[in-house]
């Protein structure tokens, strides 16, 4: 009697378990198909823009500018349907993964006069798809040749939102102190509340003054 007790009590026990697992799994796939979403759409835009400013040059479009674009918009088109694809034959992977992030690469380049630079160009930071009303402007978090760098730098950058293409705009004035040549490192994110949403990678490259040539 006892050994029949025993089974009932793993039948239940089995039974109990499987509605959690099954709504775990579910979930797992939700989250995963989000997560393709989101990468999928990234991509797409980020071509779409690419083209754009190919539209908009002002040497013209030409014939090798359409050719590249149509082979940037297959190339983008066969990636998606690959991630699309994974979805649908992978089991979704129950961790929690890193998704993709951007990197914002900027540069400011030695001027003439000592100690001066030439402004970053501007660089925009798309907003993610699911963040319904985003901050009026985004933060930085730099790291330098030492934390004062850093802060000097961090200090004369700006991300500002524009609302109708639903981007940060990433504009450098002139430092408050000269710029220590170097290469800094961080991020670009969103404060929402008590969570912190990363928006991008941020590369800064300050140049290094140009070398006194040794004379012969």
């Amino acid at each position: 009697m006892a050994g029949d007790d025993d089974d009932r009590d793993d039948d239940a026990r089995e039974r109990s378990g499987a509605g959690p697992e099954v709504w775990d799994r579910f979930g797992s796939y939700l989250g995963y198909a989000g997560a393709i979403g989101t990468t999928v759409s990234k991509r797409t835009i980020g071509s779409w823009n690419q083209i754009s400013r190919n539209l908009r040059s002002s040497d013209g479009y030409k014939a090798d500018d359409m050719a590249g674009d149509a082979a940037l918009l297959m190339a983008t088109a066969m990636d998606n349907l690959q991630d699309f694809w994974g979805l649908f034959t992978t089991n979704p992977d129950d961790r929690v993964i890193a998704g993709p992030v951007p990197t914002a690469f900027l540069v400011f380049q030695r001027g003439v006069k000592a100690g001066e630079y030439a402004l970053a160009d501007v660089r925009y930071v798309l907003v993610p798809p699911d963040i319904d009303s985003p901050p009026r402007h985004a933060r930085f978090a730099l790291n330098g040749p030492t934390k004062d760098d850093a802060d000097n730098l961090s200090g004369a950058l700006t991300a500002t939102l524009d609302a109708k293409q639903r981007a940060y705009e990433i504009t450098a004035r002139k430092a408050d102190k000269a710029l220590t040549p170097g290469a800094y490192s961080g991020l670009v994110y969103l404060r929402m509340g008590s969570r912190d949403v990363p928006l991008a990678d941020l590369r800064i490259l300050v140049e290094e003054p140009p070398r006194a040539r040794s004379g012969r």
